[in-house]
């Protein structure tokens, strides 16, 4: 596979980068808005089929609400801006605050939004799909399904989430013929979630619901992939319990779920050699194999590298698994001012397949927190950007760290988005610098 490949940078309020390694990459980078909305992020962002993207945009208009508002914007191949509309949920729907878009598709010229409201009067939350031909701003609405409002976990949806683990409840096959929804359902005692699979054409294929035999506050969804054939895997991260008196919380691990068709489940733990810490995985699916990918550290919280696992997909079987240490490179640039390296729990934001390959894109995350009494703060910060190539044989063969000089404040919860198409990379960052852009 030739490494000259074409990565567009697309700065989002501003960003500030250095590249760590000299590599035979053409860079681009371009501006697209600057938005004066409190808590901007962006939300999603799609191929429109035709050279261009639809991108969709989450914002506050104040600072002490949970009210959310949404903007469709609309860009050609030469990613400018042609259009665009602030979504109308007093317009769609007669609710309140409780509204919020879960998803964006784009397929045969038309995009679908994929939307969650409350009904006041009925007292349940109502999911829909919102359609409309890419030339046209018309939205058309069907709904897909909808379930008692008493019956949903408190926080699914709405509350702050400032580790902002679990970034979608919509899930697409890799085809993108079906998708599935998941609802996390109340329970005290157990974990309990439903699912809706949809087709393309948004009828309901099947619903059910998974149970896992563990305390609901001892464990969390981290992401969820769906197989050409329905068949539903789920990474969950759990905590054990200490002492089951004081109720403190243990030893954390993952735990690899596949859901079969008969709804028959099985269950692995995710483990390496039985010295590695992970940060938050995540999972792959690729014909007959399941990849799941993560960075490791030690118990200085250093981090070594990235974990590449593969598992037989129909039994959660573990095929290899491959720890690849970071390049002295990449640590060298890494090093502050002083000569120090700054390690940060690094997230892996995607994972793309090209010819025997997988392109990991990932972004530190992690909590700044200072001060005394009422002069204290505390917020949550995204660092520098890593960029990752690896071959079949689950080897890191080529990386790259995309260094951002970031200001000392929140720049807003929202991760790296990407997509990948015919070789190239497209990278959408939030960063704040005084609504300054600084150049590469």
């Amino acid at each position: 596979m030739i490494l000259k490949r074409l990565i567009k940078i697309v700065a989002i309020f501003a960003v500030s980068c250095s590249w760590a390694q000299e590599i035979n990459v053409d860079i681009q980078k371009t501006k697209l808005f600057e938005s004066e909305n409190k808590f901007f992020g962006l939300h999603d962002i799609k191929d429109d089929g035709n050279g261009g993207f639809i991108a969709l945009r989450e914002f506050s208009k104040a600072t002490f609400t949970d009210k959310r508002f949404y903007q469709v914007e609309f860009y050609d191949k030469k990613m400018k801006l042609t259009k665009s509309f602030e979504l109308d949920f007093k317009k769609e729907f007669r609710v309140k605050h409780e509204n919020f878009l879960l998803s964006l598709l784009v397929k045969e010229g038309v995009y679908h939004l994929i939307v969650f409201e409350h009904n006041a009067k009925s007292k349940e939350y109502v999911c829909s799909v919102l359609s409309s031909k890419l030339n046209e701003l018309s939205l058309v609405k069907k709904e897909l399904f909808r379930i008692e409002e008493t019956k949903i976990k408190s926080g699914f949806l709405g509350q702050y989430d400032p580790e902002n683990i679990l970034q979608q409840h919509v899930f697409f096959n890799e085809n993108k013929t079906n998708f599935a929804v998941m609802i996390d359902i109340y329970e005290d005692k157990i974990d309990s979630k439903n699912f809706y699979i949809f087709d393309n054409n948004f009828n309901l294929i099947k619903d059910y619901n998974s149970v896992k035999n563990v305390k609901d506050e001892n464990c969390r969804l981290i992401e969820i992939v769906l197989s050409n054939t329905n068949e539903v895997y789920l990474l969950n991260e759990i905590w054990r319990e200490k002492n089951k008196d004081r109720k403190e919380l243990g030893e954390v691990y993952y735990e690899l779920d596949k859901i079969s068709n008969d709804n028959k489940a099985s269950s692995i733990k995710v483990s390496g050699n039985g010295k590695e810490r992970f940060d938050v995985p995540k999972i792959k699916l690729n014909d007959n194999s399941l990849f799941l990918v993560s960075y490791y550290y030690d118990d200085k919280e250093t981090r070594k590298g990235l974990a590449v696992f593969e598992y037989n997909a129909n039994d959660l079987v573990l095929k290899t698994n491959k720890f690849n240490l970071f390049t002295d490179k990449l640590i060298l640039e890494k090093q502050n001012a002083k000569g120090k390296v700054e390690w940060h729990p690094i997230r892996v934001n995607d994972i793309y397949f090209d010819t025997n390959e997988l392109i990991v894109c990932s972004e530190e995350y992690y909590e700044v927190s200072g001060g005394v009494g009422s002069n204290s703060y505390s917020y949550w910060r995204r660092g520098d950007v890593f960029i990752e190539k690896i071959n079949f044989k689950n080897e890191v063969y080529w990386e790259n760290l995309i260094h951002r000089n970031r200001p000392d404040k929140n720049v807003g919860l929202m991760p790296t988005k990407s997509f990948y198409k015919d070789g190239d990379l497209y990278l959408f960052s939030n960063v704040l610098d005084e609504n300054k852009l600084d150049e590469i």
